[in-house]
């Protein structure tokens, strides 16, 4: 009975189906018999009118979206009409006369002048830019005269200048107590500017300028503004540059007067010469510099040494000193010193043949707490002695190639040693002792020697 009730309900099923399927293929025959047919050109519209809402009682419009415009595109600027900054302006003398010819610049001294004075000491300059905010007038009866500007776009600056008669500074240059002609006297001055704005961007820069001495000896630097300027005969190296005491001076210049500043300078024919080599090559980055304390004073030169690793330092006085080199290496700065003690007119050859870097790692045991401790590669131990005095201890900092402190876990690391033979001293600063300001320390030491790129381990104890 149940297998007979299911079959009468699947069969009742697939009719109604089949009733579904044949009520739907009969009303699609229908509706293609009346659908027009439409012509391929007419296709497009026929299906927009297909598609449009057509009116009856029975349809309800669809709300349309409102149609947005896109705003209106401003013109573009015409550039042409845009105008830049500007400045324009007057240079008076004091009593308020017109000055003609004066030359005009932007900005500090250059080799062309942006505008030149007229007839009546009136220039201007177009095309300037926000930044620019100083205005320098020369002129070879007046000092030179600045000016702050605050240039805007679209709008023309108004500057009034006056320029005040100028002061002079002259002198003889000698070398050896003999006129030195040819030589170049460099003078430095700051430049003052006049403005009630704050601050000024060009407030406490400086202009400098050069004069050349002639066949006795002399030189003269016309119309200087007044106020205090630095001079010095520019003995500059090639590549490199030169500090002695013998040729700076400093003079106060005064409107319509006179300072005479003389130098005499060291005969100088000494030369020191060489290579930096660093493993047979010249080292990319090098410098090389001379200490002197001659009879002149202080002397300092610093050279940088030629692509082929060559040297040379020329106009030298007589004295002594250090000659030191410097290179970058992969394996850091690496620096060394020479005593050197220089006679009139004398060359001196010395060579800077550096290796690759060494390295000294190790541990020191025994600090105590609150203890300070210091390791130190040294190239001259000075003392034979087992214990150092305070003394040598004093003394050490002449012969210290490398140091560094003890880290907290009692580890030390010495870089940057050239190849060579080293005394690795541990130096402990412990308790202040029974007199005040004697510190008490200790030490532990070890010779060692070092070949070129190697790093050695030394473990150093204290008692």
């Amino acid at each position: 009975m149940q297998s007979r009730a299911t079959v009468i309900v699947t069969l009742a099923v697939l009719g109604a189906v089949a009733v579904f399927v044949w009520y739907l293929s009969s009303v699609t025959r229908e509706q293609a018999a009346s659908t027009p047919v439409i012509a391929p050109k007419a296709q497009k519209q026929a299906t927009v009118n297909a598609l449009s809402p057509k009116p009856g009682p029975a349809l309800t419009a669809m709300p349309q979206r409102p149609k947005v415009e896109p705003p209106p595109q401003a013109p573009a600027p015409d550039s042409s009409s845009v105008k830049g900054a500007g400045v324009e302006g007057i240079v008076v003398t004091q009593k308020g006369a017109p000055v003609k010819d004066a030359k005009v610049f932007v900005g500090p001294e250059t080799a062309e002048p942006h505008a030149q004075t007229n007839e009546k000491g009136r220039f201007v300059i177009d095309g300037l830019s926000p930044l620019d905010s100083l205005i320098t007038v020369t002129h070879e009866k007046y000092a030179t005269g600045f000016a702050s500007i605050s240039p805007e776009i679209g709008r023309t600056a108004e500057v009034r200048m006056t320029l005040e008669k100028g002061g002079r500074v002259e002198g003889i240059v000698t070398r050896g107590g003999a006129p030195a002609p040819g030589e170049t006297v460099r003078y430095t001055q700051k430049i003052v500017v006049t403005s009630e704005s704050e601050p000024l961007p060009w407030e406490g820069s400086t202009i400098t300028h050069h004069a050349t001495t002639d066949a006795q000896g002399h030189y003269a630097i016309e119309n200087l503004s007044f106020g205090e300027v630095e001079l010095e005969v520019d003995e500059a190296e090639a590549g490199g540059t030169r500090q002695t005491e013998c040729t700076r001076a400093v003079a106060y210049v005064e409107p319509g007067q006179t300072t005479v500043v003389n130098f005499d300078l060291p005969l100088a024919q000494s030369v020191i010469q060489g290579v930096v080599l660093f493993e047979g090559q010249p080292p990319e980055d090098a410098a090389v510099w001379v200490n002197l304390v001659s009879e002149y004073g202080p002397y300092y030169v610093k050279v940088s040494p030629n692509p082929d690793g060559a040297y040379r330092v020329e106009h030298l006085p007589a004295g002594g000193g250090t000659l030191t080199a410097r290179i970058a290496s992969p394996q850091g700065t690496l620096r060394r010193s020479v005593e050197i003690a220089l006679g009139e007119s004398q060359t001196v050859q010395n060579d800077f043949l550096f290796s690759a870097a060494c390295v000294v790692s190790g541990a020191v045991t025994g600090v105590l707490a609150g203890e300070y401790a210091e390791v130190a590669a040294m190239t001259e131990f000075p003392s034979p002695a087992s214990v150092l005095t305070l003394e040598d201890l004093l003394n050490m900092g002449n012969n210290v190639a490398s140091d560094c402190p003890v880290s907290p876990e009692g580890t030390f690391r010495l870089e940057g040693l050239e190849p060579g033979s080293y005394t690795i001293v541990a130096i402990v600063l412990g308790a202040q002792g029974e007199q005040r300001g004697m510190p008490q320390f200790r030490t532990a030491r070890r010779q060692v020697i070092l070949v070129a790129g190697t790093e050695i381990q030394v473990n150093l104890a204290l008692h």
